[in-house]
């Protein structure tokens, strides 16, 4: 996409910096604020902000081709937020969730519901990798509670087991981003929160084993026989 900007709902949106998370968070608040609440928390469009910035991301910081990165594809079991696609067959998938409201109350059921898509996208794409992009707002916007003890006591228990970024298995997510968001009384801006947990499962990690699992899914030669030449058979046969 080329440097521009453009107004969607009256808000203005720099397209060339939707890559970087902070600036895509203070227009997912602008979109809140524009449309209120209840609308919001009821229309994909909120968390699709977050799906372009992870989809831009991809793009620009770990070069994946634009032409391989889809949104919304459409599975034999599944309709997952991104997916990296090449050769008509997807290698990398990515499920996008957010929480702003009702936090206590629906935790437990949406993490159990995400425990099950893994398990399912697995099961039915042997090999598959598959990511997930949490963002959870530190405030619930509907209760108005702070959730930053209840995170700290329920992401280790009830999130945290589905995430293995070590060991490949059939029912554990190979890449997470964990990150909580609100905003300042008193300036008004969005912060990120931080502690162990989001250090740990930050966007910049959940980039880096993306780039990890991509390039181990591509298998490498020294060449193919189509490529086969004077000059490559002679340093192939006398190479050590």
């Amino acid at each position: 996409m080329n440097n521009k900007e453009i107004i969607i709902d009256g808000i203005k949106y720099d397209v060339d910096k939707l890559s970087d998370l902070n600036y895509t968070l203070e227009k997912m608040n602008d979109y809140i604020s524009k449309v209120g609440f209840e609308k919001s928390v009821r229309s994909q469009k909120f968390i699709r902000h977050l799906h372009i910035c992870i989809a831009l991301k991809l793009n620009k910081e770990l070069n994946i081709p634009s032409k391989n990165i889809h949104f919304e594809v459409k599975l034999k079991n599944k309709n997952i937020d991104i997916g990296i696609i090449e050769e008509n067959e997807i290698k990398f998938a990515i499920s996008i969730r957010s929480q702003s409201s009702s936090i206590k109350k629906n935790f437990t059921n949406n993490v159990n519901s995400l425990q099950g898509e893994v398990v399912s996208l697995k099961s039915s794409y042997p090999g598959l990798k598959v990511g997930v992009v949490y963002l959870l707002k530190k405030t619930d916007i509907d209760t108005k509670d702070d959730c930053w003890k209840y995170y700290e006591q329920m992401l280790p228990r009830k999130l945290l087991p589905l995430i293995n970024t070590n060991i490949p298995t059939n029912d554990r997510f190979d890449a997470a981003s964990i990150i909580i968001w609100d905003v300042n009384d008193k300036t008004q801006k969005v912060e990120l929160y931080s502690n162990i947990i989001t250090q740990t499962y930050s966007i910049d990690t959940f980039m880096n084993d993306v780039k990890e699992i991509i390039s181990e899914s591509k298998i490498k030669s020294q060449f193919s026989v189509s490529e086969i030449d004077e000059k490559l058979l002679r340093n192939f046969l006398s190479s050590n």
